[in-house]
This record gives C-alpha cells, structure tokens and sequence, in this order.
C-alpha cells in the first residue's frame, strides 16, 4: 500500500518546544533550524510556553503566488491541463493568505487545496523537532511507494528551491500520508 505526497507553500508551522526525547529546546535553537529549512524572513514569528509559531505574512501571497505558481505547476504540468490551471490560479490573483486559504477551503477550485498535517510530528527536516504544517498544496500524487524517504525528501525540497528566484521558494515543504 503506497501514500499520497504533497508538496505545499507553508503558511503557518508551529514547532514544539520539546523533541522526541522530551528535552527542552530553546525557541533561539528551534529559529536556528528552522532558518536551514524556510525562508524566515517571510514569516512573523510567535512564542509561548510550549511552541514557537511561524506565521507567513499576508503580502508574501498576495505579491508572488500567481507567478510560483505558473513557474512550478503550469511550466511543469502536462500541456492537456494549462488552460484549467491557469483559471484556476487566475482566482487566487491579488489575494492574501488569509483570503486564498479562505477561498480554497470554501470553493469548489481544482489543483489547489487547504494543507495541515493534522497533528504534531517528526518530519524528514530535522530528527529532533516535531512540527505541524498548515498551507496551499500545490502538487499532489497518490499512492506513491517508498520504505525510507528522509534523504529523498531533504533533496527535492532543495532542488524545488534552488534555481528560481521567488520568495515563495523558502515557504515550500513535502509531506506524506
């Protein structure tokens, strides 16, 4: 039995303050790390006792997402679906983060879809930090098999990120279920 894989614009993560031994982890360390992985800069940065929240800001999305989203999907799908992508990110044009997330999560759009990851947990970035995602999926397949993932992970998400000069690029993350 396979998973499904998506790969998402993160738009909030929130990271527990603890790993998986339960050792404490200061919110400088948990910064640290998570520079090696996003883009922080791009995020408003939260605390409290027990996570440190990073939260995308509002015109992160509304200034670049139509233009990630041609370069990464449309220049990148099959030629049979252009025309449907391209008025489907045509809805999503000039919105915030709030409002697109509002927009897919209540409207009948295809291609695109609300992402969270459900719970804290342990993801192929770091093997001390447990983190929840919640952001736009982008891409998606189904039923992929794969026994041990972490290192095939770590290197796409670098390659997505790599030649392309959008700031959404340092948002970016792959996940399985």
């Amino acid at each position: 039995m396979g998973n499904y894989i998506y790969i998402s614009i993160a738009t909030k993560i929130v990271v527990l303050k603890r790993d998986c031994f339960n050792r404490v982890i200061s919110s400088g360390e948990i910064i640290e790390k998570m520079s090696r992985y996003f883009q922080l800069d791009l995020y408003f940065q939260n605390e409290d006792d027990n996570h440190v929240y990073f939260d995308l800001k509002e015109d992160v999305i509304k200034n670049n997402l139509c233009s990630f989203l041609k370069e990464h999907v449309v220049n990148n799908g099959e030629s049979r679906y252009i025309d449907e992508y391209l008025d489907n990110i045509e809805l999503l044009q000039n919105k915030t983060t709030q409002e697109v997330i509002h927009f897919i999560k209540n409207e009948d759009i295809d291609y695109f879809n609300f992402y969270n990851s459900r719970y804290l947990k342990k993801t192929y970035l770091d093997n001390e930090l447990k983190m929840y995602f919640e952001g736009i999926n982008y891409i998606f397949d189904g039923k992929i098999l794969i026994e041990t993932y972490d290192s095939f992970f770590r290197y796409i998400h670098y390659r997505i990120r790599a030649p392309h000069k959008n700031p959404l690029e340092g948002t970016t993350f792959i996940d399985m279920s």
